[in-house]
């Protein structure tokens, strides 16, 4: 099968598998609230924001090993288990340092957010689990970016799918045996187990040659500085994202937190659809600049980035036009943050969506320049805008601090991406306007008739007219398939959807 091909049947199964576990997790989560409160739902949600930033330990030694071993000539040599053999090194160091801080959080844990006092006990038993799972989930990442690196994208997302809709499924159960929010961690860690065993018999299996070598940390200064700018970069990004939890939380109470949640709960999802459209190229752009291909790559970039566009413009309008209805029927209009609130959260989706196929150029030429330097700033930035916007204009001010703050680095990781590869500005807009401005202008006219001359109240009504929303976005493809004198199915469905 052809390289193109496997990402996007791969890229298919992960977006397609997404929605399905989507509709699972919107269903399972009207379920947690006949078990747990607003408040202990939000505590969870804190909970995990705080052991997220002290989990990450993979210090990009993945994203690194991944531009090493998409070289076949490298992958079935000595050199491979080496490189394997340094990276699982590398992450046991770094990890059990960051479990040391974590263990000194945990004693201090009543002090970073607030816990009522009856919830104490199990709340940091939580922490403790929601801990060791995102440790044990570092290492087993290992093989998974040897299987993506290979590309053997439709395994790997069909196996985490079917992990995904089990860890939901097994919360509620678990919910059930009155577990409270341990239930949350510790089906994490059962599905993550299981994943692990199923992956590792496979890659036994598929590569035998996969094993673990001598370690050798000499010549080591490229991976040790490509993983020192990854962690501050990441480490920034998550402080970022996991702050806005935390401030909410210790500012406003945990029952906002939940409301906020559920408000961004399809927000959130856009970008984290773009990163696994964008993802599977990963090892392709690697593979290119490493071949000094620079026209195909930006060929590449410029198809990717005409479709990240014009669907991140399209959902941001559909969510617009769509999202307080669909709240008021899943768990009811009080659980809804308002019109302010979902303005400000649509504005971050779509400035996230559009710029997040940039980073992984910026990856794979391993050329960080001042990312790292912006994305400190930023969060002091974050910090100092939605504390000073909280003091006059609520929460809705403290969330708009966090989205402008946030700004900064995505336009800058944009800058840098576009000149390393040398893609001119007008190259690159001239060709998303073109894919992207037809569709665009015909959704808007969609959400100016819906959102403010038709009344949607059932269930009915708003799977009718979204459906219609959507069909009217693909109406240029539609009309192109139709007219297509293709006899091949799949080739005439290709020539008419894809740019």
């Amino acid at each position: 099968m052809s390289l193109k091909r496997k990402i996007a049947y791969g890229a298919g199964i992960d977006i397609i598998g997404t929605i399905i576990s989507t509709i699972i997790s919107f269903i399972v989560i009207r379920l947690y609230f006949t078990q747990i409160s607003k408040e202990e739902f939000g505590l969870w949600l804190a909970i995990n924001g705080v052991a997220s930033l002290i989990a990450l330990v993979d210090i990009g030694v993945d994203l690194y090993f991944t531009t090493k071993i998409t070289d076949d000539d490298f992958f079935y040599s000595n050199e491979f288990c080496v490189e394997l053999t340094n990276t699982v090194l590398i992450k046991a160091l770094i990890t059990v340092l960051f479990f040391i801080i974590g263990l000194i959080i945990y004693f201090f844990l009543s002090h970073l957010i607030l816990i009522p006092q009856k919830l104490l006990d199990i709340a940091k038993f939580t922490f403790l689990l929601n801990l060791l799972y995102l440790i044990l989930n570092t290492f087993s990442s290992s093989l998974v970016t040897i299987f993506n690196a290979r590309q053997h994208f439709s395994f790997v997302n069909l196996v985490i799918l079917i992990g995904t809709i089990s860890s939901n499924l097994l919360t509620y159960i678990l919910l059930i045996y009155k577990y409270n929010i341990v239930a949350f961690p510790l089906a994490l860690i059962i599905i993550l187990v299981i994943q692990f065993l199923i992956f590792y018999v496979i890659m036994k299996r598929t590569y035998p040659h996969v094993k673990f070598g001598k370690y050798s940390f000499s010549d080591r200064k490229e991976l040790f500085n490509y993983s020192f700018a990854f962690q501050i970069v990441k480490w920034a990004q998550l402080i970022r994202l996991q702050y806005i939890v935390i401030a909410l939380n210790n500012l406003v109470g945990g029952a906002q937190v939940t409301i906020y949640s559920l408000t961004n709960r399809i927000p959130q999802m856009v970008p984290a659809y773009m990163n696994k459209l964008v993802a599977p190229f990963f090892p392709s752009y690697s593979k290119l600049i490493a071949e000094k291909k620079f026209n195909h790559l930006r060929e590449l970039v410029l198809k990717l980035s005409k479709v990240i566009v014009r669907f991140s413009v399209f959902l941001s309008l559909a969510i617009a036009t769509f999202n307080e209805v669909f709240i008021k029927l899943w768990v009811g209009l009080d659980k809804f943050g308002g019109e302010g609130m979902q303005f400000w959260l649509i504005l971050y989706m779509l400035i996230s969506s559009i710029f997040c196929g940039f980073g992984i150029i910026v990856y794979s030429t391993r050329k960080f320049e001042k990312w790292k330097l912006f994305s400190i700033l930023e969060i002091f930035v974050v910090v100092i805008l939605s504390i000073s916007f909280w003091r006059f204009y609520g929460i809705n001010g403290l969330i708009a601090g966090f989205v402008i703050g946030s700004m900064f680095s995505q336009f800058y990781v944009a800058y840098i991406a576009l000149k390393q590869i040398e893609i001119k500005y007008s190259y690159l807009i001239a060709g998303i306007l073109k894919y992207a401005a037809l569709p665009n202008l015909i959704s808007i006219l969609c959400f100016i008739i819906i959102r403010f001359y038709i009344t949607l109240s059932t269930w009915t009504n708003l799977i009718l007219f979204a459906t219609v929303f959507v069909i009217l976005h693909l109406l240029p493809e539609i009309i192109r398939f139709v007219r297509s004198k293709e006899d091949i199915l799949k080739v005439r469905i290709i020539k008419s959807f894809i740019p």
